[in-house]
């Protein structure tokens, strides 16, 4: 993980992770990462939450008459929750 961010590593500290997965393949074994529900809410540079965003996918809270990202706090700080039970959210996670 890299930057508390799920779907992506750390390229310094985990630069062998995909060499690591490959051989774990080779010998019919399954690498099983954890992916926690609540992607960290990083506005720049983060293509999983931006294209959550884009695709409506996240829980909403009503401020002033207006929809945004429910925000709340985990391990990444602030995180936003998918929304699974919105129909297009299941296909996009």
């Amino acid at each position: 993980m890299n930057n508390y961010q799920d779907f992506v590593h750390d390229p310094v500290n985990f630069k062998d992770l995909p060499d690591f997965v490959n051989s774990l393949h080779e010998k019919n074994m399954h690498y099983i990462p954890i992916i926690d529900a609540g992607l960290a809410k990083r506005t720049e540079g983060y293509e999983a939450y931006t294209d959550g965003v884009n695709n409506n996918v996240f829980i909403q809270v009503s401020i002033d008459g207006k929809n945004e990202v429910f925000t709340g706090q985990v391990w990444p700080d602030d995180a936003a929750f998918p929304d699974f039970f919105a129909e297009n959210t299941p296909s996009w996670w």
